[in-house]
């Protein structure tokens, strides 16, 4: 048997080693020695050279591979490269990339021939080399031989994927790249493969010689490089051999249109609306937009569907945001009064606030974020204007601070609890007044909660982070520093951080050094905000439960598939990543989409401030400014917008009026297929107190075909503190694993229990396990010790489990004598040893540590 105490001993000794492991050869630097190097004949080593190949490899391996994966690659040296990132337009919107290197030798493309090209498991390739081999006294059997082995390698990877081989172009009349030389490339190019179904022989030597041998000048002035029309030439001829081998652009991927000149003057909504770009089978309709709301940031419905938007229309009307502080702000009241789906009518709610941003329909009100003030604020005599204004908490940020650093996202939880972005505090509305108590500060702009109550924040260059822990398992966790346990749950698949504009984005902070260098668009995050997860039910069961996320500098909105892994991570990844595209995009420079909200009619809004000017003063670089000014961003001021994304032939949900709902009905719209509708009856219902309604919500626990509907009753219980112990228990028997997380955390377990939670170990998943150690974890841990070893022994390597322990246990938990007793669900023969290394030692660091 394996024994780990040994293990945890060679840990130390093995820490260089496996440093040491990590230091792989540098793919960008070319080896010193041949023997290093695939193939035969020259490869290229002067400064010049390097710095070439270093250049152009390190751009394609940092910002292009992903996007550029299942292209048609065109491989070759400078006559290649010249075709440009663009090819020139020659090939329209076929998705064609250049892995062209300049001074590049047949022998080069060999070494590099698997992460330039094979990583990207192309639709085709196109191939063209030799010249630098010959400049370098290479004979053509040593071009053949490495060309030769490329090809070999290029069917190794498919069988199937076309390659194309140009024949060595023709050069200067002279013996520094000899024709005759040339000459026989090709004929041993006709040779090996005139009869090879997956190559084809592209004649593009006769395209450019004269009757010589050599190049036509007027095609290559230079006698090597091809011109613009030596390349419409080659660009013709390409076209009809993809023709004749089958590709077309019906099985390539279609490059995305880039707008170079984007619009940057302010547009009417119906045309800034033409700009916007979204999947066929969506469509965009304006809901609300100026004269009526300035600069809205953030909005929220109330019971009977009527909106409530904050307009922070201080917000940097002048480049040096002066006015910022002066209290124009406001919460403008919008209602659809026909029910048609237009919000017609509208009129100011409250106003003079200083630096509004957050808002959320609760408990009869409104809570209203105005640093350094939580508000509440209630229309009484229902004339669509508030009448009392109660504070709720005073430190709610600091007034002073930059308003991109202050508390947001007013978002209800699944328990009851109100959660805040960038704010170190959670409210609860409770016997007709709030109380608040402390949680980890997570955040900066949104804040998203799905069906089951989990959260994903976000930063600006960080479009999702979030909890392994349920935040209640927070506000006393054992552990100094508890907010480490929010790190590392979001796994950003492929290249999720890379965003896909469909402009040219120039009024970047940082500068161009953001940008693509082949278009000019943002190559990633820098503005993440105003996310949600989408819980609608009127744009298809394809989107319920995707993540959607903004981002105002690159004029896109982000939507996501999500999957839950057993170790308790969400999985993001971008589902137009393969075309490398986006949900919603526009090339108009003032949409500035700043949140996303699932609405009572089970369709997508957005928030759009429509502005020039997104940076606040604090941290406005000279290059940025310079741009705003030169753009005339700054002018544009006051507008806003707020529209709906709709599945195109699906009508809008039931207007909602709740508000007027008896208790009875209440309850069955916690079965409503629109999340909204189900937190908005489960709020109503626990703020007026609604007891009589008991019976019917610990019916619907037990009996309710829909798993979400019953674990809304058990939060409704819960908040109406009717919950019966032996309901929960009954909910521990429940076959969705979300309803017994749920009875897992909505009572304290005491120490009496133990003996019935135990029974539920052994056959439960990773996440039920999980969330007995965090119930076991509310009571003193010398009480629960042995139980959360055998939770321990079921899932050693869950990172669920782990985190779970971290967050319920003090450090030095476990001795080294009582860690000996999980050994054996170490060592199992299939895991590999790596990992159990790894393993261990992260439990020696979480637990067995001082």
């Amino acid at each position: 048997m394996f024994d780990v105490r040994w293990l945890l001993i060679a840990l130390m000794f093995a820490s260089a080693a496996l440093h040491c492991e990590g230091n792989e050869k540098n793919p960008l630097l070319i080896p010193d020695s041949d023997d290093d190097v695939p193939g035969v004949g020259p490869i290229r080593r002067t400064e010049w050279f390097r710095g070439v190949w270093k250049n152009r490899r390190s751009s394609w391996l940092v910002e292009k591979n992903i996007a550029d994966k299942g292209s048609i690659v065109f491989l070759g040296d400078s006559i290649t490269q010249g075709w440009g990132e663009d090819f020139k337009g020659l090939f329209g919107n076929l998705k064609v990339v250049n892995r062209g290197i300049s001074g590049d030798t047949s022998r080069g493309l060999l070494l590099r021939l698997q992460q330039d090209v094979i990583d990207l498991d192309p639709a085709a390739v196109v191939l063209m080399i030799g010249a630098n081999d010959l400049a370098e006294k290479a004979k053509a059997d040593v071009i053949f031989s490495n060309v030769k082995s490329i090809i070999k390698r290029l069917k190794s990877h498919s069988s199937k994927m076309p390659i194309v081989l140009c024949e060595t172009f023709p050069c200067a009349p002279d013996d520094y790249r000899p024709v005759k030389e040339i000459k026989r490339v090709n004929q041993f190019y006709f040779e090996e493969w005139s009869e090879d179904s997956q190559v084809k022989i592209a004649k593009t030597y006769s395209l450019f010689a004269g009757g010589d041998g050599a190049s036509l000048p007027k095609y290559m002035p230079d006698r090597v490089h091809p011109n613009l029309q030596g390349y419409e030439v080659w660009a013709r001829e390409m076209k009809k051999v993809f023709e004749e081998i089958g590709i077309s652009s019906k099985k390539l991927k279609i490059k995305k249109e880039v707008n170079k000149n984007p619009n940057t003057l302010p547009l009417s909504p119906s045309d800034s609306m033409k700009l916007i770009e979204l999947p066929k089978g969506f469509s965009i309709e304006l809901v609300a937009s100026e004269p009526d709301i300035e600069e809205p940031v953030a909005l929220t419905w109330d019971g009977n569907g009527v909106m409530y938007v904050v307009e922070m229309r201080g917000y940097m009307q002048s480049m040096d945001g002066a006015g910022a502080k002066d209290p124009v702000g406001r919460i403008g009241r919008l209602e659809d009064t026909d029910g048609d789906g237009k919000y017609e009518k509208y009129n100011v709610f409250v106003d003079g606030l200083v630096e509004p941003r957050a808002v959320l329909s609760v408990s009869g009100g409104l809570l209203v974020g105005e640093p350094s003030d939580l508000w509440f604020f209630r229309d009484i005599d229902n004339d669509g204007k508030a009448d009392t204004k109660e504070k709720v908490y005073d430190k709610f940020s600091l007034r002073d601070s930059n308003v991109e650093h202050k508390a947001n996202g007013l978002t209800l939880g699944i328990d009851n609890w109100i959660y805040v972005s960038q704010h170190g505090r959670r409210y609860q509305f409770i016997n007709g007044e709030f109380r608040n108590e402390k949680v980890p500060r997570v955040g900066q702009w949104g804040l998203a909660r799905n069906d089951e109550g989990r959260f994903l924040f976000s930063s600006n260059s960080n479009p999702g982070m979030g909890f392994f822990i349920a935040p209640d398992y927070l506000v006393n966790s054992k552990r100094i520093g508890g907010e480490v346990l929010l790190t590392g749950s979001v796994i950003k698949a492929g290249n999720y951080s890379e965003v896909w504009p469909s402009m040219k984005t120039v009024d970047l902070q940082s500068g161009l050094g953001a940008a693509r260098t082949n278009d000019g668009t943002l190559r990633s995050f820098t503005s993440a905000c105003g996310q949600c997860f989408f819980r609608g039910h009127r744009l298809g069961e394809d989107v319920t439960g995707d993540y959607f996320i903004c981002e105002p500098v690159g004029r896109l909105v982000r939507r996501s598939k999500v999957k839950y892994l057993d170790s308790g991570h969400m999985e993001l990844s971008n589902l137009y990543e393969e075309n490398s595209d986006e949900f919603i995009t526009s090339s108009d420079g003032n949409f500035r989409p700043v949140n996303t909200y699932t609405g009572p009619d089970g369709c997508l809004y957005i928030v759009d401030m429509y502005r020039g000017v997104i940076q606040e003063k604090s941290f406005m670089t000279p290059y940025l400014k310079q741009e705003i000014q030169r753009l005339n961003y700054d002018k544009n001021i006051g507008r806003g917008r707020i529209y709906r994304v709709r599945r195109n032939g699906v009508s809008l949900g039931e207007k909602p009026n709740l508000l007027n709902a008896k208790p009875e009905e209440l309850v069955t719209f916690l079965s409503h297929s629109n999340g909204w509708w189900r937190d908005m009856a489960q709020n109503i219902i626990v703020s007026r107190k609604l007891v009589e309604v008991a019976p019917a919500l610990e019916k619907m626990l037990l009996d309710d075909p829909m798993p979400l509907a019953r674990l809304h009753a058990l939060w409704t219980l819960r908040g109406l503190s009717k919950l019966d112990k032996d309901i929960v228990k009954s909910a521990l028997q429940d076959d969705d694993d979300r309803i017994v997380c749920a009875a897992l955390r909505v009572i304290n377990w005491p120490k009496s229990e133990y003996s019935y939670l135990e029974k539920f170990i052994d056959g439960a998943s990773p996440e039920v396990v999980a969330h007995i150690i965090l119930a076991l974890g509310k009571n003193f841990y010398k009480h629960n010790k042995d139980l959360i070893i055998k939770c321990i022994s079921r899932f050693p390597m869950n990172e669920r489990i782990l985190h779970s322990v971290v967050a319920v246990t003090p450090k030095n938990f476990l001795s080294n004598n009582e860690f000996e007793l999980i050994n054996e669900s170490f060592y199992k023969p299939e895991i590999e040893e790596q990992k159990l290394k790894k393993w261990v030692e992260r439990w020696q660091n979480f637990v067995l540590s001082e």
